[in-house]
C-alpha cells in the first residue's frame, strides 16, 4: 500500500510483491472505496475527511480506478 501510495508502477509494484496481481487490486481497490466512504462522512473530524480525500486521490490511479469504474 505504501509503495502505491508513492506512486510506484503497476509493474514495478507486483514484480516486488508475493501477492497475485488481482489479490493487490482487489486490496488497494477495497482501500480506496474505504477512503472515499471516510472522505464523504460528515460524523468524522474534518482533517481526517481532508487526510482521506488525499490519499484516495494517490490511490484512485490506474489500474485501480478502471476495476471500479472510472
Amino acid at each position: 500500500m505504501e509503495q502505491w501510495v508513492w506512486m510506484v508502477e503497476w509493474s514495478e509494484l507486483t514484480a516486488a510483491s508475493a501477492l497475485d496481481d488481482g489479490d493487490i487490486a482487489r486490496l488497494l481497490s477495497r482501500v480506496a472505496d474505504l477512503l472515499k466512504q471516510v472522505a464523504a462522512c460528515e460524523h468524522v473530524d474534518a482533517g481526517l475527511r481532508a487526510t482521506a480525500r488525499q490519499a484516495y486521490k494517490r490511490v484512485y490511479r490506474q489500474p485501480i480506478c478502471d476495476l471500479l469504474g472510472g
